[in-house]
């Protein structure tokens, strides 16, 4: 499993920048990674217990991709300053209720995120509260102004800190 974690190290660091996959993967930490099905290799990972998020190999990008689960949004969050959005007071409830986040709900976000991104959202306080996959660009956002940007599956969003111990 040693050439999967390098694997997933290096998804992560290409698409949350440099030395955020050993952070999140730090050597120091037992870390499990169990085969689940897909069409091509997929493997989920565990860091204290936790699902931080899914290796998986992109059989368009004949490539390793990292998909985020939400404490894995949540550990990124406090080390990378890219892929991620901010939203405005009040639509935090429509997302727990279900709702995709539309244009109008978000406050920024990076100028970095291209279309099929795993991303992570920020409250406006600047707490990670969820991830997802992006339908537009971040270059796109600054200059729409209707549209869907996010769609995710959320369960049980709450803005607590993310389990570092």
């Amino acid at each position: 499993m040693d050439g999967h974690l390098q694997r997933a190290i290096q998804a992560i660091d290409n698409q949350f920048g440099e030395g955020v996959g050993l952070t999140l993967l730090p050597q120091t930490k037992t870390i499990v990674m169990n085969k689940v099905s897909s069409l091509d290799a997929m493997y989920e990972i565990i860091v204290d217990g936790y699902i931080v998020g899914r290796l998986r190999f992109d059989i368009p990008k004949r490539g390793y991709t990292f998909l985020l689960a939400h404490e894995g949004a949540r550990r990124i969050g406090k080390i990378s300053k890219q892929k991620w959005v901010s939203i405005h007071d009040g639509v935090l409830q429509y997302l727990i209720d279900g709702a995709n986040l539309m244009l109008p709900g978000v406050q920024g976000c990076d100028s970095g995120i291209e279309e099929k991104d795993d991303v992570w959202i920020i409250n406006p306080e600047g707490v990670v509260i969820g991830s997802g996959i992006a339908r537009m660009s971040g270059e796109k956002m600054a200059q729409e102004d209707k549209g869907l940007i996010y769609s995710w599956n959320i369960a049980g969003i709450t803005p607590e800190e993310p389990n570092l111990s």
